[in-house]
């Protein structure tokens, strides 16, 4: 209306509409259709390069090798089933060679409860980025938290009422912004702060061989140490000395 009122020759309107994309509907279709193939036989390679911790010397019966106990453990994640439902898919692993011992779903209960699991998960989603090392170069860091199980009970002082709350845990993961990759993740209590995860998630992408042109943040990670760190980081790349780090 104002374009018709007035004389002046103002210039054409921007589209701003979104672009879109038709979907490629046969590789889709085939990706999706084969993905569950396709992950059991990345995870069976991936869990191959699983160093086996030592083990206590001893009577008893042996305990079951790393690989297959991480790879049963993810095979139950991915299905998203219980584990006396999950049994069925372990035992179509055994025969298919992906487990080298027969494992038994209440063993995978036993063992997610070690500490030790820890890492080892967290080495495999690095291991797992790698591959895409040469295409990726910007990052950003986020956290969002996951509910368990268990409840915890909460007391409102104000108002004297009771309720009941799931327990919850942090996670903090660095990603590439192309690929979507993660490069390094941490765990954490609830209601841990996200700012000193900055250094020690940057260090571990950059440790991975990754070259770190951006990394994108909300204001929680944002410090002159954080700042600081990414520089640095940067500028080692660009030397080839892995060994400078922000201390």
């Amino acid at each position: 209306m104002l374009r018709k009122q007035s004389n002046l020759e103002l210039p054409p309107l921007e589209n701003t509409s979104r672009p879109t994309y038709k979907q490629q509907w046969h590789k889709y279709n085939l990706s999706q259709t084969r993905e569950e193939a396709y992950f059991k036989s990345l995870l069976f390679e991936l869990c191959s390069t699983v160093i086996e911790p030592e083990k206590p010397k001893g009577r008893g019966r042996p305990t079951a090798p790393f690989c297959d106990l991480i790879y049963a453990a993810c095979l139950k994640t991915y299905n998203c089933m219980s584990g006396r439902r999950n049994q069925s898919d372990l035992d179509d692993a055994l025969r298919r060679g992906f487990l080298s011992r027969p494992i038994r779903y209440n063993t995978i209960f036993k063992y997610l409860e070690l500490e030790v699991m820890t890492g080892y998960l967290q080495q495999l989603i690095t291991e797992s980025s790698l591959a895409l090392k040469s295409v990726e170069v910007d990052f950003a860091i986020d956290s969002s938290g996951f509910g368990t199980c268990q409840y915890k009970r909460w007391f409102d002082v104000k108002y004297g009422n009771t309720e009941d709350w799931h327990h919850w845990i942090k996670l903090r993961l660095m990603t590439g912004v192309k690929t979507n990759i993660v490069t390094s993740c941490e765990i954490s209590r609830r209601y841990a702060n996200d700012s000193p995860y900055f250094k020690p998630l940057l260090n571990k992408t950059a440790e991975s061989g990754f070259t770190i042109r951006e990394v994108s943040a909300d204001k929680e990670y944002l410090s002159s140490k954080s700042i600081r760190l990414t520089l640095i980081l940067r500028f080692a790349i660009e030397c080839d000395s892995s060994q400078y780090r922000l201390r």
